[in-house]
């Protein structure tokens, strides 16, 4: 079982690209993180003879930042391993129906899961070590590297992977082998959840909407209130990102025009699998609503301190354009650097869509070339794909956004309620523009290669496809 395991994960490598490319980045920075904090200490114990506390505390806040990308390359390998799985069902299903069990096939996929984490995290831990090694050497500060940082990012990416592989690996055993050796279509959309979720998600949402907007606009200093309510406002998002996703990429793509062939594609496809569509759109949404809360929250702070040190300038008669040129210079800055950080978790979102994006125009193969005999161009299908890309990583960006500006807006409004100033309500508009821009770089590299693919195969050899 072990040879067949060995020989399944050597034909399927190629389709998991998209998995291993954002195990690497998680886990190349998770090591990168690990390695300069023990740069920076022995850079410490070189100039000043003894390692400094305060690095401590920065570690861990740059470790929060390692965490968010490593959840968002969790969500990005998950979906990897849905949609290969589900296409791998009359793989499976022979196997089953040849002898093996439900334990061996299972057992399989999980072997697939280890092997891509180790690969992704030794490559993650090979450049992070040649950085951290360049570095250590141009500034001559005698660095030895610990066990413990390249050894650490290996154990949590792996047990990443396999955590991820765990309910597709579950889910494709519970299917009968005979129902599963039948065709699939991969027009027939899954389904779409319980009503009950979505009237839970709708309720948590609602509700924490009303708590984040009560705690900011209070008298008092109500943080842990508005925190709450954040945190329920993103728990209700992602519950009925199953039908709100969806929903708003059908309404963008008809206030474009619900009569272009291209479109009118692009949005029956980017719908037909909700479930696959929701967990591809979370993982952009939770990148681009942390950098949209940061931005937000900072210029509200920035806001705020303004006006406190123009009302404060007012009766101690002091010129305050000096105060407040340091303050937006200091306050960009840190909102500069923690979007950076958070710029990792974009672009392993951005590698989901574009990995998603790959695995459905291969999945419907037989369905463009079909399409291409019918009459449709070449350049129509590209258009279609890239228009499918687009209405994915737009209204994901949209609905993180606007769930970023809320967090950020109202969270900070509610930190500074009995320190600085007055409630402010300010929208970030560079910010949002660049993040839209983001979004728009994001669906047009998604398609590049899929497109092309999609495109070169003639509908003859298409039509073939299995």
């Amino acid at each position: 079982m072990w040879r067949l395991s060995l020989q399944m994960f050597r034909g399927n490598l190629r389709r998991f690209v998209g998995a291993i490319l954002a195990g690497f980045l998680a886990s190349g920075f998770f090591a990168t993180v690990l390695l300069f904090i023990a740069l920076i200490n022995a850079a410490t114990e070189q100039s000043m003879g003894s390692a400094a506390e305060d690095n401590e505390v920065g570690a861990q806040a740059i470790l929060g930042f390692v965490a968010i990308g490593l959840i968002v390359a969790g969500s990005v390998v998950f979906t990897t391993f849905s949609v290969i799985v589900t296409q791998r069902t009359s793989e499976l299903a022979l196997m089953r129906c040849l002898g093996a069990s439900r334990n061996q096939v299972r057992r399989s996929i999980v072997r697939e899961a280890f092997g891509l984490g180790v690969i992704s995290s030794v490559l993650g831990d090979a450049v992070a070590l040649l950085c951290a090694t360049v570095v250590a050497g141009v500034n001559h500060v005698p660095f030895v590297v610990p066990p413990a940082a390249l050894l650490w990012p290996i154990i949590i990416t792996t047990l990443l992977f396999i955590g991820a592989a765990l309910v597709p690996a579950r889910a494709a055993t519970r299917v009968a082998p005979l129902a599963a050796l039948r065709p699939l279509s991969s027009g027939i959309a899954d389904r779409r959840g319980s009503r009950v979720r979505l009237a839970l998600g709708a309720v948590i949402a609602i509700a924490g909407l009303s708590l984040l907007v009560f705690g900011a606009i209070a008298p008092s200093n109500l943080v842990g209130i508005s925190a709450l309510g954040g945190l329920s406002v993103a728990v209700g998002v992602m519950l009925t990102g199953l039908w709100l996703i969806p929903a708003l990429v059908v309404a963008v793509g008809r206030m474009f025009g619900s009569k272009r062939i291209a479109l009118t594609l692009a949005r029956l496809n980017a719908t037909r699998q909700p479930r696959r569509l929701a967990s591809t759109a979370n993982a952009f949404i939770v990148g681009i609503s942390l950098v949209a809360m940061i931005q937000s929250g900072m210029l509200v702070a920035n806001t705020r301190l303004e006006n406190w040190v123009f009302a404060t300038a007012a009766e101690q008669g002091f010129d305050p354009n000096e105060t407040i040129v340091q303050v937006r210079e200091s306050l960009a800055a840190v909102a500069n650097i923690v979007s950076a950080l958070l710029a990792v978790a974009v672009l392993v979102a951005i590698v989901g869509i574009s990995n998603t994006t790959a695995l459905s125009v291969s999945e419907r193969s037989r369905e463009n070339a079909l399409l291409r005999a019918l009459g449709l161009s070449r350049g129509k299908l590209r258009a279609a794909l890239l228009a499918e890309a687009l209405l994915v990583s737009t209204c994901a960006a949209l609905i993180g956004i606007v769930l970023g500006w809320l967090l950020g807006t109202f969270g900070v409004n509610a930190l500074l309620n009995t320190y600085l100033g007055s409630f402010a309500l300010v929208v970030p508009w560079a910010a949002i523009a660049a993040l839209l821009g983001i979004a728009v770089a994001a669906g047009i590299l998604a398609t590049l290669l899929p497109a092309r693919r999609a495109t070169r195969l003639s509908p003859v050899a298409a039509l073939a496809y299995e």
